[in-house]
């Protein structure tokens, strides 16, 4: 979702308190302009964050797939007075019918920077000074995962007595893999891709030995499979993505029993 495109699959749902979260061309000190020109998810678009409010900004998500592993991904901007504001994200669990800020005990994988770790939940706060990527999966445990998901974006401040900018989000893109598996049968595989954001091509390095055999998948911001391979493992790979539009995809990697996920952002 780059908030400028009509009828997208992924979905705005709600924002309440009303105006609490803002949809709109960012005009702040700090905040000049969105990723994707021009609309952004910002907690004020024009004026410093609210104080004392805690504010939500709500999504669905659809897919076919029953019980599957689902990846959001976003960009996010980051201006707060460090501890005294904080934001963090959770999800519907439709088991229990609550509300609950995502951890461990829904088999999240987390990859951000300025997030800090708390006993509950990673907590962002603090100022990014750019633009930052994050991503999370969730899915393939024991209670399945229905096809609609439901998350929140959530922003709690205390005061804003430097007049901070908040938090701003924009490039929210949700996907969908097949579970292998049981919970274990998935684990992590590390992975590095450069230059992210890149005009033409990345470079893919896989902690694999060379020679090993690896299975790539590339996806559309809106789910769909553009690319698919089986390849074995020569020490890098390079993608070419000269002939595709531009806009945000996810990489997917499978080898050796694991998988990761890997956001890429292609400006030509």
């Amino acid at each position: 979702m780059f908030f400028d495109v009509p009828g997208e699959s992924l979905q705005l749902d709600s924002v309440y308190p009303a105006g609490c979260w803002q949809v709109g061309t960012p005009t702040k000190p700090i905040f000049t302009g969105a990723l994707s020109m021009p609309r952004a998810l910002v907690t004020d678009t024009l004026l410093p964050y609210p104080d004392s409010t805690t504010c939500y900004a709500e999504f669905t998500t659809v897919s076919t797939l029953f019980n599957a592993q689902r990846t959001i991904a976003f960009k996010y901007f980051l201006d707060t007075d460090s501890l005294a504001s904080l934001g963090w994200i959770e999800t519907f669990e439709w088991w229990t019918g609550l509300w609950r800020p995502i951890d461990g005990a829904l088999d999240i994988e987390f990859t951000a920077s300025h997030v800090t770790p708390t006993d509950s939940t990673p907590v962002f706060t603090g100022r990014s000074l750019g633009w930052d990527s994050l991503s999370f999966s969730f899915g393939c445990n024991k209670q399945g995962v229905p096809d609609t998901v439901r998350f929140r974006f959530a922003f709690r401040s205390t005061s804003n007595p430097s007049l901070r900018d908040g938090w701003m989000i924009d490039n929210v893109m949700h996907t969908s893999f097949n579970c292998m598996g049981s919970v274990g049968e998935n684990e992590f595989l590390a992975t590095k891709v450069v230059p992210n954001p890149t005009s033409d091509e990345v470079n893919i390095y896989i902690a694999l030995p060379v020679s090993a055999q690896y299975k790539m998948q590339l996806f559309r911001g809106d789910g769909a499979l553009i690319l698919e391979v089986e390849r074995n493992y020569s020490g890098s790979q390079i993608l070419d993505l000269t002939s595709l539009p531009n806009g945000p995809y996810l990489l997917q990697i499978i080898a050796e029993g694991k998988h990761a996920t890997e956001r890429i952002i292609l400006q030509h």
